[in-house]
C-alpha cells in the first residue's frame, strides 16, 4: 500500500507544466515547469559525470578526514577510497534539509561509495530543482532511473554540459557539511560505515552514530559468506544499545535468527524494516547506518546491494526508502503553498 501511495505521487507530481489559475480582472500566473523525480535525484549513466572528487573535496581535508592514501582501519579495512579514484555517479537535491547531496565511487569492482553533502542556503534547493528542471525543458522523465537525457545525449551533450555547471556552482568547498563512506571488505560480504561532520573552516569531527555507543566511531555489518543467506554472526557490530525492539532488524539479518524467532517476532521485525525505509518515520538522526542501508536487502535477502542510490557492481540501485524521500520531495517543490515557503 505504501509502495502504491509513493508511485501515486510521483506519477502525480510529474506533469510538465502547471498553470495556476489567475482570479478574475488579474494576467494568468506564469507558466512554469514542474519538478519531476529525475530532478531532484539524478543517477549518471555507468561511466559516471566526467566530474572527479578531487575538484570538489579538497584532498587535505579528506586526508585528515581518512587518512592518507592506503591508510587502514583497525583490522585492515580500508579507511576510505582514494580521493582520486572516486568519480561522480549520482545527485540528490533535498529540500526539506536544504542539502545538495553527491555520490562518488571508485571504477572496478570495489563495492565502496562517498557521499558529500553541502549545505544550502534557505530556498536554495528549491531554486537549483528548478533550475534543473529548466534544463531539460518539457520533456517527460518517467520513473527514476538513470536520467533519460544523459543516457541520450551523455554527460558532454546540452543537459549534461548544464547540469555540471550547476554543481559546480552550488558545491564549492567552502559549503561542505558532511562526508560519509561505506567501504566493502571480507570478500565483499562486510561493510563498514562510518564519516565526519565539516564545521566553517573545514574543522572536522567523527559523525555520531545514532543508537550506537557514543565513542562508536565505524559500524559494520557481515551479511556472511553465501550471497543471499544472511549468515554473518553478528551481522551488526557493535549491536545497538538504544535501538527501540520495534526497530530492531538482527533477526531478519541472521538467518539462524530468523529461524529460531517465532512468528511474531518475524512479523515485528518485518514491521521494523517497513518503519526504516519510511522517511517519515525515521531520518539519518534517528536510525544507525547500517540498519538503514540494509532494511531492503534483509527483507529480500536477494543480491549483497547496500546501495542507496548509486551503482552496485555496474548496476543501477535505487532503494525504496529513496523513492519515498524522492516523492515527497517532488510533492513539496510543486505544491503552490510552499513556494514562498
Amino acid at each position: 500500500m505504501r509502495m502504491a501511495w509513493v508511485l501515486t505521487v510521483i506519477t502525480a507530481c510529474s506533469s510538465t507544466t502547471h498553470d495556476r489559475p489567475a482570479p478574475p480582472g488579474e494576467p494568468p500566473a506564469p507558466h512554469r515547469i514542474m519538478v519531476e523525480a529525475n530532478d531532484v535525484a539524478i543517477l549518471y549513466p555507468p561511466g559516471g559525470a566526467g566530474i572527479m572528487a578531487a575538484e570538489l573535496v579538497p584532498r587535505a581535508l579528506y586526508e585528515r578526514a581518512f587518512g592518507s592514501e592506503g591508510a587502514l582501519q583497525l583490522g585492515g579495512t580500508p579507511a576510505a577510497p582514494p580521493l582520486a579514484a572516486l568519480h561522480l555517479v549520482a545527485i540528490r537535491i533535498d529540500p526539506q534539509r536544504e542539502q545538495l547531496r553527491l555520490v562518488f565511487q571508485p571504477a572496478g569492482e570495489r563495492d565502496d561509495a562517498v557521499h558529500v553533502f553541502f549545505a544550502l542556503d534557505p530556498g536554495e534547493a528549491r531554486a537549483l530543482a528548478e533550475s534543473v528542471a529548466a534544463l531539460r525543458g518539457d520533456a517527460h522523465l518517467g520513473p527514476l532511473a538513470p536520467h533519460p537525457l544523459l543516457v541520450r545525449d551523455g554527460v558532454t551533450g546540452p543537459f549534461g554540459r548544464g547540469l555540471a555547471a550547476q554543481i559546480r556552482r552550488h558545491a564549492p568547498a567552502a559549503r561542505l557539511a558532511r562526508i560519509t563512506v561505506f567501504t566493502s571488505s571480507g570478500l565483499g560480504t562486510a561493510w563498514n560505515f562510518f564519516g565526519v561532520d565539516v564545521a566553517a573552516g573545514g574543522a572536522i569531527t567523527p559523525m555520531a552514530i545514532p543508537t550506537l555507543p557514543p565513542d562508536t566511531r565505524l559500524e559494520a555489518f557481515f551479511a556472511g559468506f553465501v550471497d543471499g543467506e544472511l549468515t554473518g554472526d553478528a551481522p551488526f557490530t557493535p549491536e545497538s544499545t538504544a535501538l527501540p525492539a520495534r526497530d530492531d532488524l538482527r533477526i531478519l539479518a541472521s538467518r539462524d535468527r530468523l529461524a529460531r524467532a517465532t512468528p511474531a517476532a518475524r512479523d515485528q521485525a518485518l514491521a521494523a524494516a517497513a518503519r526504516i525505509e519510511d522517511p517519515r518515520v525515521h531520518t539519518p538522526e534517528t536510525i544507525d547506518c547500517a540498519s538503514c542501508h540494509v532494511a531492503h536487502l534483509v527483507q529480500t535477502r536477494g543480491a549483497l546491494d547496500l546501495h542507496m542510490f548509486g551503482y552496485s557492481h555496474g548496476r543501477p540501485s535505487i532503494q525504496p526508502r529513496t523513492i519515498r524521500e524522492v516523492a515527497d520531495s517532488v510533492a513539496a517543490l510543486n505544491d503552490p503553498d510552499l513556494r514562498s515557503h
